[in-house]
């Protein structure tokens, strides 16, 4: 019988401990841009690397790449039509 119980309690508390484990919470302020943010943009050329299955070879050695830096967060009343929204 104490077996039994010890089992139980044992599986009680695994069982407890492998829920308390939860998800993040997202927030508004952890995930909203903000005003004047930049972000780096990597941009690769088109190739089409052929025909898809087995025993292909594919070359991709023509593939270039450019990146650059993107401000795309402004403030309402830089952009165009800002006034538009007035409460945005």
């Amino acid at each position: 019988m104490k077996k039994i119980i010890l089992i139980s309690i044992v599986a009680c508390f695994s069982l407890v401990c492998s829920f308390s484990v939860a998800q993040p919470t997202l927030t508004a302020t952890g995930i909203n841009s903000v005003i004047g943010e930049s972000f780096t943009l990597n941009a690769t050329s088109f190739i089409d690397a052929g025909n898809a299955g087995a025993n292909q070879t594919w070359d991709l050695s023509a593939m270039s790449g450019s990146a650059g830096t993107i401000t795309n967060v402004v403030a309402p009343s830089a952009a165009p039509k800002g006034s538009t929204f007035p409460n945005a």
